[in-house]
């Protein structure tokens, strides 16, 4: 109680039912409804027609942003969502602030009992980082305000401990944080980085059998992966997320941020490996382990990928709409909300060539694409001119085709020509010059259809030596195959 002396707890403003219909509750409901989603928008929805429209906004959304972050500590832990493992980071986050609160009010002996439990509680659960914060402060409990050699001793140890798996853990991220954040920028391959990687790998290898916690587990296999990924070695790319994906089982709870990730990349390597049988039982294995859509998005665009690889277009196109049509899409990120706004321009190709079965549905579904709003909605990909570009590129001069308009194809394909001469002169874009020279025999042989067959036969045979499974690029350079586009580019023709 000496603690909390004088605090003013009437002055706490928190969320809560009796604020539904207030200010703050219609603020907080307009916003969730996504009506919502600027300053103007906010005085137009709350204030329409009343005077001191923006000062009374402006007041009301600094104190609204108050009310946020204090209703941040009262998460509602008895949500079924939540797991054990989600619940220990939130108790055990907020008992440390606590702890912290009581140690600076001079309350050690409340401070020691929290920090004891607390420490108990997310032990099996790999917060390296707070188990080491509250033995340390436990550490200096024995030693200074309850001498106790023997629990001294312990949390000494204790504190030894995971300072050293936490350096390991720090080092793993910082590695890891190096190789992907050159990939944040550009999908581009980056051959150059592999020299990197592999030290990075030496520098952690004497670590992999003694740390296994969850933070060291997701960086430092994540650094292994790239190593092999960026060699477009994808076999021991996969071995290592097989390894990590059986780490994580292992553990007495699931990590749904964690696993997506390397289930995901197992999915894509086994796609390229031409391993389709293997691929769809990995995303049914961890579709039924994650439980729900919301973990699911990034093992849903490897899945995405598996259906137009084998042609089942249909199935693409329901899983585009099961994906952006969860009500938990709309807060993915925006590179998440590009890469499936691609997806959707190619089950709209799809359409226009007519790889549907089930033409009605698809016609419901994707009939409507806007076309030409489409390219104002990919503004960071379309800045990555080695990498996803070009499959925008591409896809903009099939639709070309697709309406007939040959003038526009031409004059897109030679600045296509252009594009690949200025930003794909390397050996890891070869696919993409093989195509786009392909696609530029089409006016060379005045669009007939078997004129274009023999004047690019030579260019696909050069395709065809270099498959997509030995080509060192990115998988996500090349949503749809460039074999499988040049037979819709040639079906096009007919």
């Amino acid at each position: 109680m000496e603690a909390i002396g004088n605090f003013k707890s009437d002055r706490i403003e928190i969320f809560n039912k009796t604020q539904a219909n207030s200010k703050f509750g219609s603020f907080y409901n307009e916003l969730r409804k996504g009506n919502i989603d600027s300053e103007e928008s906010a005085i137009k929805v709350l204030y329409e027609g009343k005077k001191g429209q923006r000062k009374n906004f402006l007041k009301l959304k600094n104190r609204f942003r108050e009310r946020l972050l204090n209703t941040v500590l009262f998460v509602d832990l008895s949500n079924p969502k939540f797991q054990n493992y989600n619940k220990a980071f939130y108790r055990g986050n907020k008992n440390f602030a606590i702890i912290k609160v009581l140690k600076g009010r001079g309350a050690h002996g409340a401070a020691q009992e929290l920090a004891e439990k607390t420490f108990r509680m997310i032990r099996e659960f790999d917060y390296t980082d707070l188990n080491f914060l509250l033995a340390n402060i436990l550490k200096q409990h024995y030693a200074l305000f309850e001498p106790n050699q023997k629990k001294y001793n312990m949390f000494r140890d204790e504190e030894k401990l995971f300072l050293e798996i936490l350096q390991a853990e720090v080092m793993a991220k910082e590695f890891y944080f190096e190789l992907a954040m050159p990939f944040t920028k550009s999908k581009a391959s980056k051959p150059e980085l592999v020299n990197l990687a592999e030290t990075y790998c030496s520098r952690l290898a004497p670590f992999m059998e003694k740390i296994q916690t969850v933070d060291f587990i997701d960086n430092a296999y994540g650094v292994y992966f790239m190593r092999y990924a960026i060699d477009n070695d994808i076999a021991n790319a996969n071995r290592i997320c097989d390894r990590a994906l059986n780490l994580m089982e292992k553990k007495p709870f699931i990590h749904r941020g964690i696993i997506p990730f390397f289930a995901a990349n197992l999915t894509s390597g086994l796609v390229k490996l031409k391993k389709y049988e293997e691929a769809l039982k990995t995303v049914k294995k961890y579709e039924k382990i994650l439980g729900s859509p919301v973990y699911m998005t990034t093992l849903y665009m490897a899945q995405f990928m598996l259906f137009v690889h084998t042609e089942r277009y249909d199935e693409a196109l329901e899983l585009h709409w099961k994906v952006t049509q969860h009500p938990s899409f709309k807060t993915k990120s925006r590179q998440t909300h590009e890469t499936w706004k691609l997806y959707e321009a190619y089950l709209f190709l799809f359409f226009k060539v007519g790889k549907y079965k089930n033409k009605e549905k698809a016609s419901s579904y994707i009939g409507n694409f806007k076309y030409g709003k489409f390219f104002n909605e990919v503004p960071a990909f379309s800045k990555d001119k080695s990498g996803v570009n070009v499959s925008i590129l591409v896809f903009q001069v099939l639709m070309f085709l697709s309406q007939k308009n040959y003038n526009k194809f031409i004059d897109y394909v030679d600045a296509l020509a252009r594009y690949s001469s200025r930003y794909l002169k390397k050996d890891e874009t070869y696919r993409s010059n093989c195509f786009i020279k392909m696609l530029q025999t089409l006016p060379e042989a005045d669009f007939h259809k078997v004129a274009v067959i023999r004047k690019a036969e030579k260019l696909v045979k050069r395709l065809e030596e270099m498959p997509l499974e030995i080509a060192p690029q990115s998988s996500e350079l090349e949503i749809v195959p460039y074999e499988m586009l040049w037979e819709s580019a040639l079906e096009l023709l007919e």
